[in-house]
């Protein structure tokens, strides 16, 4: 199995663990869920902090965020707000988060293409977790999620 391989496999054992747990009430819908996710696109090369790769992060966040049972509550929103601007939309105060406070790496692909990752920590709900299960283009790398009586780390 090649490295991409397995590391795709480690990450979407990372969702699934966690999804089971939730599913199996482990956690209560308050509790928060810290997690580290990531998005992968295409880029032109040389190009790390790719401007298409973060607004269609800022586009598939903006839906998994706002989209939920209790958006208002995700503590990430907090943070995220940090970077809001008068008369600015949600998915631009987004992409500035992103690209404030992801982490960016590239690998070569070909002569004029990059593959770009952005690597990102979140805070959300437990309760609000469904969106991000659904969303096919990121994955959870890790989560650590912190209840009244223990915290449990995935990852």
């Amino acid at each position: 199995m090649s490295k991409t391989q397995d590391a795709r496999k480690s990450h979407e054992s990372v969702e699934e663990e966690l999804k089971r747990l939730v599913e199996k009430k482990t956690f209560s819908p308050i509790d928060v869920a810290h997690l580290t996710v990531s998005f992968s696109d295409f880029t032109d090369r040389g190009v790390i902090v790719c401007s298409k790769a973060v607004d269609s992060l800022s586009r598939i966040l903006k839906k998994c965020l706002f989209d939920c049972k209790n958006p208002g509550l995700n503590p990430s929103i907090y943070a995220i707000y940090e970077f809001f601007e008068e008369g600015s939309s949600g998915e631009s105060t987004l992409s500035r988060f992103i690209e404030n406070k992801g982490k960016f790496s590239s690998n070569s692909i070909d002569n004029n293409r990059d593959f770009v990752e952005i690597t990102l920590d979140l805070e959300i709900l437990v309760v609000n977790l469904e969106a991000l299960f659904n969303e096919e283009r990121i994955k959870i790398k890790k989560a650590k999620v912190q209840t009244a009586l223990f915290a449990k780390e995935i990852g």
